[in-house]
């Protein structure tokens, strides 16, 4: 049996998902369980600066759109991962406030 992922806004389908026996789901559990013990133990200044360069990354399309007139916003699969998270289209992410609390004009 397959499973489908849509947006629930549009309808529109993201992706189609095949189901997992057992063993593959235990095997998936385990690689979640084992990532989650590393990053646990991981020192806080580490996920910090991890996690500020992943929101500059995802950041980054939005303030290239804001330096040069004409740039499209997003590329399209960042679009889409923003897009399909957000309540609100990616577009309407170029406010005062960034969604991670930080400033940036």
């Amino acid at each position: 049996m397959n499973f489908e992922s849509r947006n629930p806004a549009t309808g529109e389908l993201l992706g189609v998902y095949r189901e997992h026996d057992k063993a593959e789901t235990d095997a998936r559990l385990q690689r979640a369980w084992d990532g989650w013990r590393h990053w646990s133990r991981t020192p806080l200044h580490e996920r910090i600066a991890f996690l500020t360069r992943l929101a500059e990354l995802l950041e980054e399309p939005f303030s290239r759109s804001r330096n040069a007139p004409g740039t499209p916003a997003t590329s399209p699969k960042r679009g889409r991962l923003i897009s399909s998270h957000s309540p609100s289209p990616a577009c309407r992410r170029r406010s005062s406030m960034n969604r991670w609390g930080r400033y940036s004009p």
